[in-house]
C-alpha cells in the first residue's frame, strides 16, 4: 500500500485540479451576458408625494429590559391616485 501512496495522491490531485478548472471555464463562458431590469414599469413619484416613514426607538413594558430596544415604526401621508399609476 505504501508504494501505491503517491500514485494515488497524483491522482487526487490531477482530479481535484480539473474539477476546479472545469468550473472556471463553465463560469467564464456564460458569464458576458447582461441582466434584463424587471421594474421596469415603476412609475416615479415627485418627493412631494412621497410617504413619510419613521422608525422610533421605544421601550415596551411589557419585556423587562427593554430599554430603547423597540421600534415603533409610523407611515404618514400615504395618499396615492391609483388610477395614475396604474396608467388609466
Amino acid at each position: 500500500m505504501k508504494k501505491f501512496l503517491p500514485l494515488i495522491l497524483i491522482g487526487a490531485f490531477l482530479i481535484i485540479l480539473l474539477t476546479v478548472v472545469f468550473f472556471i471555464a463553465k463560469g467564464t463562458k456564460g458569464g458576458n451576458a447582461t441582466p434584463t431590469p424587471e421594474d421596469a414599469n415603476v412609475p416615479d413619484l415627485p418627493q412631494a408625494e412621497w410617504p413619510v416613514l419613521s422608525l422610533t426607538p421605544t421601550s415596551n413594558p411589557t419585556v423587562k429590559g427593554s430599554d430603547g430596544h423597540w421600534l415603533d415604526f409610523k407611515v404618514q401621508k400615504f395618499e396615492c391616485d391609483w388610477r395614475r399609476l396604474n396608467g388609466l
